[in-house]
């Protein structure tokens, strides 16, 4: 009985979400990041409302192409050492998340704030992309869960 209450709950999850992202898409709402111009691109109502620098994956821990959503949003996040789980950083100066986090592909990457500006259109992150604390605040008040990422690596 209960595996058949779980199934069932995992269904609705499933076809809310992906009935979210439609919604989103079809409000024309979707960011794009392109690596090769280390370039991440908002679009609301199908037009550009936003285009920031970024920070991009390094050779040996490249960030992730593909399409992908927003899957979890974050104020305030913990660094969890990729290397060392037991090794964390709480919000604050310190930590390389910077103070908001907007996870993708099962939310192990994300898009997030640094403590590192400098480091903004280099290849430099774990996988995850980087923005100025200023930009990735803007962009966290205006993306919803769900809203499509699409990552390629494209030569302008």
């Amino acid at each position: 009985m209960y595996l058949k209450v779980f199934a069932v709950c995992l269904s609705v999850m499933f076809c809310w979400g992906s009935a979210w992202r439609a919604a989103a898409a079809a409000e024309g709402e979707k960011i794009t990041i392109n690596l090769a111009s280390r370039i991440l691109t908002f679009y609301q109502q199908g037009k550009k409302k936003y285009m920031y620098h970024i920070g991009a994956g390094r050779v040996n821990t490249p960030t992730p192409m593909g399409t992908f959503a927003i899957l979890s949003k974050e104020e305030d996040p913990e660094w969890v050492d990729p290397k060392d789980l037991k090794k964390r950083i709480a919000s604050g100066e310190d930590n390389p998340l910077g103070y908001r986090w907007m996870g993708f592909q099962d939310a192990t990457y994300g898009i997030h704030g640094t403590n590192q500006p400098d480091s903004i259109g280099g290849y430099v992150s774990n996988g995850c992309v980087r923005m100025r604390e200023e930009d990735v605040e803007q962009l966290f008040d205006v993306v919803e869960i769900g809203i499509p990422v699409e990552i390629r690596y494209e030569r302008l």
